[in-house]
């Protein structure tokens, strides 16, 4: 019960903001959405040449880091200019000041920690004109005035001494054809240096130079004057290892001393080749692909190598721009690359970081970065490092996402995640085999996942398995099909009992025609199911749960237990019916693809558009209204707090996301291109989160999951604390948020079974204790809000729930009131035997 007390007139029951008694402000500015800030590119915005391991050791140790070098203005979130630092621990980029010019070949740590860099000099482009240089914890500077040319070559010695090679002819006042030794305080150059430029260099086992030199003695390169010679240098003097055909990219010395070569030559070997002390041995046999050739060389602790570049298989094994050989053969990492490996390092973790000209590390989004830890690849950085398929709500208000990714931020999630804000969390081994499409906590916490995967963790569940918290477990023998790739085709009933979608024709070995009900023992079918008709194998796109507990099923189906029903029917728990005319008002080809619930309780169905203008249609109880179509296919719909509908998908308009607002479709939010919209899923904060495909905006990869959010949020905060009474604390906690055109709702607990709720709604805190209002007043109760509207409530078991409609009024966006319980405990004669107060909630309402 719920009545009035004397105060300010009214000239409606709205908010204290809109009486006369006080005055209100205009709204601040204009709402507006915007996209919040992604996890950016999952590696570099372009070409990656080298990379290195890097634990910097100032002011104390730091996390330790992996150091990226090429071509690139960004990493990650961050402005890098050609070179970055990747995080280990907090999985994010960070720039090294300014960066450097021009193109970053090479880059190195030394044993005191120092990072050095070396690249491209041009001084006409005024591109690193000192070839070689030292960062400092803040800037670069010249290592030792440089060099006077380009540096492709660093090679850090057993005894701390740097080797930089490349094509100059002095280092710092020393003359140096090519190559030079920096001892940490003089520069010296090698006997008389090389006759041309240097492309790779590898320390032996004895402490020997192994370096690669390539020269034309014409005009014209590769012409019959063109030289190429790999060399030897013992400490005092050059000698010949061997004279290819065609240049050596890269070198590599392996733990038995051997050397290894890679390149496009074909005579040594077929662009790679090993070196044992006495003679050259072919390791590839055969190279495959356009032009192939081996850029890259990674010697690995346990003796094993990989190889990186152009190629498409080596030594007869189908391998992706990149391979590993174990010293007997060669076999391919995962899916490999999608393009040219440049470079790596091998982690004292044991996993390896290689960069290149690429996009994707196996099944990965990895731009020009990517790790392999043995098994599968990883996307430094990346919020999540694969499609997002679909998006549900967990009880704590964290993130469910599901779908075809591996990892987020760093953990190994496999297909499915927990997002808190923060970071990922897995659910223990994710699922293998396939991707997660659809997902549904349960009442208990549980979560149950489907999609086209045949395993969860270890255990096989048939495309459908339950997360208890601890482990997985199967649903019977899961579905006799695979599950159209849409986010809600699974709903749990009241009963706890879990209803399953899609495009299968059996559950559990029982005859399912496209929607099944598991009840934690057996599955069992929805009466007979759907049926197609003309249309053929019915498919099930959408479930969403009336607020009686009916469920309704969306999809592509003339039928439903034999009952005629457009793409569109109810099940009430024993029996199908038809919703009105269903979607379109006929027997046409309307494909449901989504379904939403409105604040009101009113339904609203998204669909591919036809000649009957049904896009997006809503259900009030008794008949459908066409909201209008979007021209395109809505893949999605959600409702925002004040009612509007957002539809997401393709438009002709070129728009992903529309919203309807005063019965006009207008853009929702601008700035970003989804190739393929997934998901949409309203967030407890108001924040909207989409799964999308996003095309890559200005040379930058966004998260799969990109959040929305309005300039004017909705807030609310506690203030103050609660004092004890006879039903214990009083506390008074948001149950919503206030939006504009919405109800939003306190809860009040604590208190006492003989009490009256007074709501005390005001603008400002008078701070005063109770006591100095009321002599019923109990010791440590204070009023915190001034009472310029009062309502009054009848609590049941010490709780109330305390309502307000917020009316739209659009110059109530970004007002703040406040709002707090006093409760007046009654004898059984209905003497005020004393009054308590909770804390107060400040509240600041938002709009759309």
């Amino acid at each position: 019960m719920r009545a009035w007390l004397p105060g300010c007139s009214l000239s409606t029951i709205v908010l204290v903001v809109a009486v006369a008694c006080g005055p209100i402000a205009t709204a601040v500015g204009q709402c507006t959405t915007q996209w919040l800030p992604g996890h950016g590119i999952p590696g570099t915005s372009s070409l990656a040449y080298a990379a290195t391991w890097w634990q910097p050791n100032v002011g104390g140790l730091q996390h330790p880091q992996i150091v990226v070098a090429g071509i690139f203005d960004r990493a990650g979130t961050v402005s890098a200019n050609n070179v970055a630092a990747f995080d280990v621990v907090t999985h994010t980029w960070t720039a090294l000041g300014a960066g450097l010019p021009g193109v970053i070949f090479e880059v190195a740590v030394l044993p005191n920690g120092d990072l050095i860099a070396g690249g491209f000099n041009n001084p006409f482009l005024n591109n690193l004109p000192y070839g070689v240089y030292v960062w400092n914890g803040a800037t670069w500077a010249p290592l030792a005035g440089g060099v006077n040319g380009t540096v492709t070559a660093l090679e850090v010695l057993r005894n701390g001494d740097l080797i930089v090679a490349g094509a100059f002819t002095q280092a710092g006042s020393v003359a140096a054809p090519y190559i030079a030794r920096w001892d940490g305080v003089n520069w010296h150059s090698l006997g008389q240096g090389t006759q041309g430029p240097v492309s790779a260099v590898a320390e032996m086992a004895n402490g020997d130079l192994a370096v690669s030199e390539s020269f034309s003695t014409t005009l014209l390169p590769w012409s019959p004057g063109w030289v190429v010679r790999i060399h030897r240098w013992d400490g005092a003097n050059w000698s010949l290892l061997a004279q290819p055909s065609l240049p050596v990219q890269c070198l590599a010395a392996l733990p038995n001393g051997d050397l290894v070569a890679g390149g496009t030559f074909t005579d040594i070997g077929t662009c790679v080749a090993r070196w044992d002390g006495t003679g050259w041995t072919d390791l590839a046999g055969s190279v495959g692909g356009l032009q192939p050739v081996v850029e890259g060389l990674v010697a690995l602790g346990n003796g094993d190598l990989i190889a990186t570049g152009r190629f498409t298989f080596l030594g007869g094994v189908a391998a992706a721009y990149v391979a590993r050989w174990d010293g007997v053969g060669w076999s391919p990492m995962g899916n490999g690359l999608d393009g040219v490996g440049a470079s790596g390092v091998e982690l004292p973790t044991g996993d390896v970081a290689l960069v290149g000209n690429f996009t994707t590390a196996g099944s990965v989004e990895a731009s020009c970065v990517a790790l392999w830890d043995g098994v599968e690849w990883r996307a430094p950085g990346a919020a999540l490092d694969g499609s997002v398929r679909a998006l549900a709500l967990a009880a704590n208000g964290d993130l469910l996402a599901g779908g075809a990714f591996t990892s987020g931020l760093g953990t190994t999630l496999r297909g499915i995640g927990r997002w808190d804000g923060a970071a990922w969390h897995a659910l223990g081994g994710g699922v293998t085999g396939g991707e997660v499409r659809a997902m549904v906590q349960l009442g208990n916490g549980d979560v149950v996942a489907a999609g086209a995967f045949p395993l969860a963790g270890s255990t096989p569940v048939g495309g459908v398995a339950r997360w208890d918290g601890a482990t997985w477990s199967a649903l019977g023998s899961g579905l006799g099909g695979v599950l159209v790739p849409v986010g809600n085709v699974l709903a749990a009933l009241q009963s706890g009992d879990v209803v399953v979608a899609g495009d299968f024709a059996t559950a559990g070995g029982v005859p399912a025609s496209a929607i099944a009900r598991w009840n934690g023992a057996a599955w069992a079918s929805l009466g007979t199911g759907l049926q197609g008709g003309t249309l053929g194998a019915p498919v099930a796109y959408a479930l969403a749960t009336m607020p009686n507990g009916d469920l309704v099923v969306g999809g592509r189906f003339q039928s439903a237990g034999g009952v005629p029903a457009n793409g569109i029917a109810r099940w009430n728990g024993a029996t199908w019916s038809a919703m009105g005319g269903g979607i379109g008002g006929g027997p046409i080809a309307v494909t449901v693809r989504s379904l939403a619930l409105l604040p009101n309780g009113d339904l609203v169905a998204g669909s591919s558009t036809s000649a009957s203008g049904w896009g997006v249609a809503r259900w009030d109880g008794t008949q459908w209204t066409s909201l209008g179509a979007p021209a395109g296919t809505v893949q999605s719909v959600v409702a925002l707090p004040n009612g509007d509908v957002v539809a997401g998908g393709q438009f002709a308009s070129g728009d992903a996301f529309l919203r309807r607002s005063n019965g006009v479709w207008l853009p929702f939010v601008a700035g970003q291109t989804a190739v393929d919209v997934h998901a949409m899923q309203m967030l407890p904060d108001g924040e909207l989160a989409i799964a999308a495909d996003f095309a890559p905006q200005s040379g930058e990869f966004w998260s799969r999951i990109l959040r929305v959010a309005t300039t004017c949020p909705a807030v609310a905060t506690m203030d103050g604390v609660g004092c004890s009474g006879t039903g214990g604390v009083n506390r008074l906690t948001a149950a919503t948020l206030p939006w504009l055109a919405s109800t939003f709702r306190a809860d009040a607990t604590g208190l006492a079974g003989n009490a009256l709720a007074v709501s005390v709604l005001g603008l400002g805190n008078p701070f005063a204790p109770l006591s100095s209002l009321l002599s019923q007043g109990l010791p440590g109760c204070t009023l915190y809000v001034t009472p310029d509207l009062l309502s009054l409530y009848v609590p049941s078991g010490g709780n109330v729930q305390l309502p307000i409609v917020i009316p739209n009024t659009i110059s109530l966006a970004t007002q703040t009131f406040r709002q707090q319980v006093v409760a007046f405990e009654l004898a059984t004669s209905g003497v005020v035997t004393g009054v308590t107060s909770s804390n107060a909630l400040s509240l600041t309402i938002g709009a759309f």
